[in-house]
Order: C-alpha cells, then sequence, then structure tokens
C-alpha cells in the first residue's frame, strides 16, 4: 500500500511540473507573439515614412510616431491635441 501511496505522489508531482512547463510555454509564446505585432507596426510606419516623406506628429504623452491626421494614439490611446509638433 505504501508503494501505490508513492507512485500516486510521483505521478501528481510530475504531472504538476507540466502543467507548470505548458503555462509557462504559453506565456512565452504570447509575450513572443506581441512583441512580433509592435516590431511589425512600428518597421510599417517606418517604411511608409521612408517612402512617403509626409508629415507625421508625436505624442505629447508617449513620444509615439503617429499620422499627421490621427486624432487618438495608437499605442497609448489617449486623445491628442490638434496642435503638435509636426516632424518630417
Amino acid at each position: 500500500m505504501t508503494e501505490l501511496a508513492a507512485l500516486v505522489v510521483i505521478a501528481d508531482s510530475s504531472d504538476a511540473v507540466v502543467i507548470t512547463l505548458v503555462v509557462v510555454l504559453i506565456f512565452i509564446v504570447l509575450g513572443l507573439s506581441l512583441s512580433l505585432r509592435f516590431y511589425r507596426e512600428k518597421l510599417q510606419l517606418r517604411r511608409s515614412l521612408m517612402f512617403n516623406r509626409h508629415l507625421v506628429k508625436r505624442c505629447p504623452y508617449c513620444n509615439a510616431l503617429m499620422e499627421s491626421d490621427a486624432n487618438y494614439c495608437p499605442k497609448c490611446g489617449k486623445e491628442v491635441p490638434q496642435i503638435t509638433t509636426l516632424t518630417p
């Protein structure tokens, strides 16, 4: 009987380790996908700036680049005043 109890304890602890590893891997994959998404958005904005050479403005709250006609910051979501600094 004690051998069976020892096997159950070992099985429970190994299951917990497997579940913990799966959860950690899920968080790693989610973090990488989010960082890749933000990197692609930043790269797309830089490419559009390079090829179009139109004026853009910066958010006064988080200093993010945005289109000159945008009313809300794409990064922090705050409303941006109409009069802001435009940069080429």
